[in-house]
């Protein structure tokens, strides 16, 4: 994850995914502002930094046994 304006990684902080039926995940992206969910539901998501008001948030889908790499503020 990186902050949409100077695209500087935001460390150890937290992120969720949130799927449009409610029962968000969360976890917390490393040094570098990377960040896993392992073993999501298939589906559409939200992913977003709530504490970040400089982090823009991204719509992933998912799709089932898939692996799925998304680059933040590119």
């Amino acid at each position: 994850m990186r902050y949409s304006d100077t695209r500087a990684p935001i460390p150890l902080t937290s992120v969720q995914a949130c799927p449009t039926s409610g029962g968000c995940r969360e976890t917390t992206t490393d040094t570098q502002g990377a960040f896993m969910f392992r073993d999501l539901p298939p589906g559409t998501y939200e992913v977003r930094a709530p504490e970040s008001s400089v982090a823009r948030a991204e719509r992933v889908t998912v799709g089932a046994g898939r692996s799925t790499v998304t680059i933040f503020g590119n």
